[in-house]
């Protein structure tokens, strides 16, 4: 069952959990059947554990992580940069001068599609089935919110930004 239209997901509230590899910690802002959307925080080098069957996104919030995907060489992504993946590949990460915060993407495969972008706010975000905030500032209902808080099933117009980055994510049914 997915939250109520609005919800506010606070980055802070949410339980720090160790990865399944033991190679990071993770801060789940939304588990439902067919999406996920988590922040972790990636401290050491190491393989990400796979998810075969979902199609993932990661967006760095703080920090510079270089990625290994597959066969697709060495990649760098700074605050703001993405990389989007299958969850049954291997992916190497290592975080560059200091531990690295991303926000996490995955929809199940063949039920859900997840498109994400990252976007500059100055005033109302554009609609979205969820947002979260990766620098600047922004408010729900007039609510500041804190880095990397989401705001899920946002009605038009509520989620405000003022100098604001923000990932915006939207959903639909099957695979595109």
């Amino acid at each position: 069952m997915d939250p109520r239209p609005g919800s506010l997901i606070s980055y802070a509230d949410a339980a720090d959990l160790p990865w399944r590899n033991g190679g990071g910690r993770t801060r789940e802002l939304h588990v439902g059947e067919d999406w996920r959307l988590s922040v972790a925080t990636i401290s050491t080098a190491g393989e990400f554990s796979e998810f075969p069957g979902r199609d993932r996104t990661l967006v760095v919030g703080r920090g510079r992580l270089a990625l290994m995907i597959g066969d697709r060489g060495r990649r760098s992504l700074t605050v703001g940069e993405r990389a989007d993946f299958p969850g049954e590949v291997s992916v190497v990460a290592e975080p560059v001068g200091g531990p690295v915060v991303a926000v996490n993407l995955m929809a199940e495969r063949g039920r859900r599609t997840a498109a994400a972008r990252v976007v500059r706010l100055d005033g109302a975000a554009p609609p979205a089935d969820a947002i979260v905030l990766l620098a600047g500032a922004a408010a729900v209902h007039g609510e500041r919110l804190d880095l990397f808080d989401a705001v899920l099933f946002p009605e038009s117009g509520v989620v405000r930004g003022a100098g604001a980055l923000m990932l915006v994510v939207s959903l639909s049914e099957g695979q595109s």
